[in-house]
């Protein structure tokens, strides 16, 4: 995903997802994220909960919490995520599935 900004603690970037498209169930351990839809309508699964948003929403996904997003529609889904945090590795990820 393309980075946007970025700063010591935090880092923004676009996330775009195709029709069908799904991430996988994953959680971090050292940031939390916070989506806002720009563009189309997404389902968001926090721990055993879903629920879309739509343009201009957002959902706070918090450190450690399992997540994933996934584009149930026939239209691409945008978003800009910013996580914040100590650490913002690469290799700060947990998979669920």
């Amino acid at each position: 995903a393309p980075i946007l900004a970025e700063g010591i603690r935090f880092r923004v970037r676009s996330l775009r997802l195709a029709p069908g498209q799904t991430t996988a169930l994953h959680s971090h351990l050292h940031h939390s994220e916070h989506w806002v839809v720009v563009e189309g309508t997404a389902e968001v699964t926090t721990g055993v909960r879903s629920r879309l948003i739509g343009e201009g929403e957002a959902m706070l996904i918090h450190l450690g919490q399992p997540h994933r997003l996934e584009n149930l529609g026939r239209l691409p889904v945008t978003l800009i995520a910013v996580e914040t945090g100590g650490y913002l590795g690469e290799d700060d990820i947990v998979r669920h599935d």
